[in-house]
């Protein structure tokens, strides 16, 4: 037989698979270009994606630790209306005057004649005769994680007054008696931040409070604040940042996402 003169060169692709082809190596081109990207740092380009101009990240100016205290108003009353209204948010605040003072934080005393005046004192340590002193601290507790601080005043009293013979008691004032707006410069050279003075060397040596609160009903007394030593008032907070002069709500971060959790369960319903 005569071996065939056919060509044995095979035959070009079908234009699918062409096309196929061509996607595939497009592709791989772009994620090549990608890749490489993530290792190029040009012009524009951030090392910290954070730090990056994306529309998907909210850009906001970088301020002090006391640029913004005005807004502690509105955290306050935010985090009061969840505190009275989510179970949640509620139990998380009381929650950590459990885990801080639980039955009370007591000192240990073994002489019997100074237990007996502690116990006594104790139960007339509020100056408003409502709580023990360790109830009082388990009240500072919960109003630093709703309100951020919390003020108490050293109050004298006349030995006569106390059944211990202790000469004071503690009144226990919000955040609000402090005023946010009180920011200048005082009398005494000394600068006045959110109602906290201090002096040269940045030591706290006055408050400016009101007599009452100023959102509650009072009947007698000034409605501008009074300079208060420093000796006489504890300002009880855990600063956020150095050199923070007033706390804000231990919850702020939480309470979109609370209310958006709230706003969920509604419609859900």
């Amino acid at each position: 037989m005569t071996p065939s003169n056919r060509s044995h060169t095979p035959s070009s692709p079908p234009a699918a698979q062409q096309s196929v082809a061509q996607t595939v190596r497009r592709t791989f081109s772009r994620w090549s270009q990608r890749a490489a990207n993530l290792f190029t740092v040009s012009r524009g380009d951030t090392f910290f994606e954070a730090a990056a101009e994306s529309p998907r990240t909210i850009q906001v100016a970088d301020v002090g630790p006391n640029a913004r205290n005005a807004e502690h108003a509105v955290l306050r009353a935010q985090s009061r209306w969840m505190f009275a209204n989510d179970p949640y948010y509620r139990q998380a605040c009381n929650q950590v005057g459990r885990n801080v003072v639980h039955y009370g934080i007591q000192p240990i005393i073994r002489h019997k004649a100074l237990r007996k005046i502690w116990k006594r004192w104790c139960r007339e340590a509020d100056a408003r005769g409502q709580l023990t002193f360790e109830g009082l601290q388990f009240q500072v507790a919960v109003a630093m994680a709703r309100d951020g601080e919390v003020l108490a005043r050293l109050r004298p009293r006349y030995p006569s007054d106390m059944k211990s013979k202790v000469p004071f008691q503690l009144q226990l004032l919000e955040a609000d008696y402090m005023p946010l707006e009180k920011t200048m410069r005082g009398e005494r050279g000394n600068l006045i931040i959110n109602g906290v003075e201090r002096d040269q060397i940045d030591r706290p040596v006055a408050y400016w409070l009101f007599d009452h609160h100023p959102r509650d009903i009072f009947l007698t007394g000034s409605a501008l604040p009074n300079r208060v030593p420093a000796s006489d008032v504890l300002h009880v907070y855990l600063p956020d940042r150095i050199g923070d002069t007033r706390g804000y709500p231990w919850g702020a971060s939480a309470l979109r996402v609370t209310q958006r959790a709230r706003t969920y369960d509604e419609v859900q319903l």
